[in-house]
């Protein structure tokens, strides 16, 4: 018997490179919506431990009403790292150490998951003590988180506002809360 030649005998040199560069630019916009995926993931963590950090802060300030009616809790620029001093030997601590404790506690807690950021709280007028309010009841305190994202290279290298420089995002999370 004799075979006739067929012309689909199998693939040309040709057929394959087209067929590896078409498949090499898909794995290449994997690998761009991957990186995408992996910051927003990252934006989404950041965004979550600073909630939770605020809330405890909350409840803590919650706990520690006196030192609340005093406005113990403000504080405009960045909570120190710096711990303080606690009541050691004594049989309770005041609501003043408390506080003190209370922000040093989250504001380290905070610069190990959120590498950068800053804790700020304060008040309407930078008066929480219910003595600076006519009414005696307690103010709003809005607790906010704030932390620099660094811009991909593609973004405008524009200024966002007077505080930031030319290479990062400011994202920030903010709680208002009533004691």
């Amino acid at each position: 018997m004799h075979k006739i030649p067929s012309k689909n005998s199998g693939f040309s040199l040709l057929e394959i490179l087209i067929s590896l560069v078409i498949m090499s630019v898909g794995m290449m916009g994997l690998a761009g919506l991957k990186m995408v995926a992996v910051k927003g993931v990252n934006e989404s963590h950041f965004r979550h431990e600073a909630s939770l950090l605020m809330m405890d802060l909350a409840d803590s300030m919650r706990a520690n009403l006196e030192a609340v009616d005093a406005g113990v809790y403000i504080n405009t620029a960045a909570v120190s790292l710096t711990a303080p001093t606690l009541c050691e030997g004594a049989t309770t601590c005041t609501s003043t150490q408390l506080a003190a404790y209370d922000k040093y506690r989250i504001a380290l807690r905070l610069s190990k998951a959120v590498v950068g950021s800053t804790l700020t709280i304060n008040c309407p007028g930078n008066d929480c003590s219910t003595a600076g309010n006519a009414s005696g009841f307690r103010q709003d305190h809005t607790i906010r988180i704030t932390w620099k994202v660094a811009k991909d290279k593609a973004e405008d290298l524009t200024l966002d506002d007077a505080t930031n420089d030319l290479k990062s995002h400011i994202r920030s999370v903010t709680l208002l809360v009533t004691p």
